[in-house]
């Protein structure tokens, strides 16, 4: 039993290690990933609010965005340098907003975002719904063969 735990914790230190190449990222969206990043964040200080807005700078609307980003070189836009900044005169948010640093994850989202040319987007709430393509030639669970007790599936059976 004690080989069985062993091999469990060297799998998951070597997963954790980064030994194995990761699945490709999947692509940043902005109503999903960037957009509640920049609301919980930023538009405290940097959103359509003018009595609150800092700097003159508004980060709810691309073309306002656009302005501190470079796309050509994401990690060297003005708005990542500022996020990652340890300098309490530089960093954002700043130490009297209370808030906490973006973590990493947040960091490489925006980073990645940047990258991909800063797509805009609405709350997801106002997209419209896409359905997904159906994979070709895998069967639905709910349509599998019959079993010993029915088909799953069919109204009155049970499984």
């Amino acid at each position: 039993m004690s080989r069985i735990v062993v091999a469990h914790l060297c799998a998951v230190a070597a997963v954790a290690a980064g030994a194995f190449p990761a699945a490709a990222a999947e692509p940043v969206r902005f109503s999903r990933d960037v957009l509640p990043i920049l609301s919980e964040n930023c538009f405290a200080c940097h959103g359509p609010d003018e009595g609150h807005r800092e700097a003159d700078l508004r980060l709810d609307t691309r073309e306002g965005a656009i302005a501190v980003m470079r796309l050509d070189a994401p990690a060297e836009s003005e708005l990542i340098a500022r996020i990652v900044s340890t300098d309490p005169d530089v960093q954002m948010p700043p130490p009297s907003a209370h808030k906490k640093p973006l973590t990493e994850e947040q960091v490489d989202l925006l980073t990645r975002w940047i990258g991909d040319g800063a797509q805009w987007g609405v709350h997801w709430a106002f997209e419209p719904p896409v359905k997904p393509a159906v994979p070709a030639g895998e069967s639905h669970p709910l349509r599998a063969p019959p079993t010993q007790g029915g088909q799953l599936g069919r109204p009155g059976t049970r499984a």
